[in-house]
């Protein structure tokens, strides 16, 4: 079966790129999804978040020296207890994580 007829309007205009040469730049990026000025505003705030956090980040410490110092008292008393299965647990998971985020 055939259709015979015009296409709509807006996907004809499309397909022969007049509504390109017609509408304005901002009318194109919204027919596109492209950014508009609000929603680069939205991204670049959301940008600005993002780096916060990652120097927040950067900025902690990564041993912790109260831990540390908690730890070693532990040790020093004899009061550190070593659980196997919960350290064995612990590594076969850490080694499995580290092989499924290979590429």
């Amino acid at each position: 079966m055939k259709i015979l007829g015009q296409q709509p309007p807006k996907l004809n205009e499309l397909s022969t790129g007049k509504t390109l040469e017609k509408s304005s730049r901002s009318d194109v990026e919204k027919a596109a999804g492209q950014n508009t000025k609000e929603s680069r505003l939205v991204t670049n705030d959301a940008a600005q978040t993002a780096h916060r956090i990652k120097e927040t980040l950067r900025a902690e410490p990564d041993i912790r020296p109260d831990r540390v110092e908690e730890v070693k008292e532990k040790i020093r008393t004899g009061k550190y207890q070593v659980e196997p299965e919960r350290l064995a647990e612990n590594m076969l998971a850490a080694s499995l994580k580290e092989d499924l985020e290979k590429p």
